[in-house]
């Protein structure tokens, strides 16, 4: 008798479909027949965008790419086959090129871990800003760029206390339990001056970014919240929110679209 893949039948609730990503994701493969259906169930609920907002222009290297930096990467600093180099032009003026070398995908590794528990971080952050830093280090003339760990939760460095024009920070405010000891970093951190200012990007993610700008309306500092603040950004979360831009499927304002919060020690003018 001849044997015939299953029909797909698709799961009765998100929470069932989810659990049978998971379980595709252990288990050995099925039928083709039944990844295919498990895949256009996973593309409906989907959050993930094909392209996001895609502002900033962006081609990798070849493996040649050091030569033309003026870096040389070897020995621990080579790359590794994990790693690519990605060159970046950023949509302002005449703001130079810049190389990042990255991961060639959301992969993890054993020794990631390591990393994390003896630095403390979480391995979602890890990046290698060090190596990016000299690799682009002729685009800053004569000033110094360093790099240095912040743990928001820890007493910061007394070196470094009120003295920042300008922070910038994005993504941070989803997780309630870290929102006091944020505030009080850039509290620490962000020089006493009427020109000094904190620059977040985040989306509202419920009430997480509600219950951040509270703490920083009780800690004394001051806040204004920009949902309109780039022609180009907003007129994309229009044709998303419309459906009119099919590059993200289920594109949820809430969830993705990423509001400008500017902090300060004084009232905004």
């Amino acid at each position: 008798m001849e044997n015939r893949p299953t029909a797909y039948q698709r799961p009765s609730s998100d929470a069932s479909l989810r659990w049978g990503i998971l379980r595709r994701s252990l288990l050995p493969r099925s039928s083709s027949r039944t990844d295919h259906g498990l895949q256009e169930s996973t593309d409906n609920i989907s959050r993930k965008a094909v392209s996001g907002f895609n502002l900033i222009y962006w081609r990798a290297l070849d493996d040649h790419f050091p030569e033309t930096l003026g870096y040389p990467l070897k020995g621990k600093d080579a790359l590794k086959p994990r790693d690519i180099c990605i060159l970046y032009k950023l949509p302002v003026g005449n703001i130079p090129e810049i190389s990042l070398i990255q991961r060639r995908g959301n992969c993890i590794e054993l020794n990631d871990f390591e990393v994390s528990t003896r630095h403390d971080v979480d391995t979602t952050g890890l990046v290698y800003i060090q190596h990016n830093i000299s690799i682009n280090a002729g685009h800053f003339g004569e000033r110094r760029v360093s790099a240095m760990m912040l743990h928001w939760s820890q007493e910061h460095p007394s070196e470094i206390l009120n003295t920042f024009d300008v922070i910038v920070a994005s993504d941070c405010t989803f997780f309630k339990e870290f929102h006091e000891s944020l505030a009080w970093s850039v509290i620490s951190l962000l020089k006493h001056s009427e020109e000094s200012e904190a620059i977040f990007l985040s989306p509202k993610r419920g009430d997480s970014l509600e219950k951040f700008l509270q703490k920083i309306r009780e800690i004394g500092l001051h806040y204004q919240l920009i949902e309109n603040y780039d022609e180009t950004v907003w007129n994309l979360h229009q044709k998303f929110l419309k459906g009119k831009n099919n590059s993200w499927p289920n594109y949820d304002k809430d969830h993705f679209y990423p509001l400008l919060v500017r902090i300060k020690f004084f009232p905004f003018s």
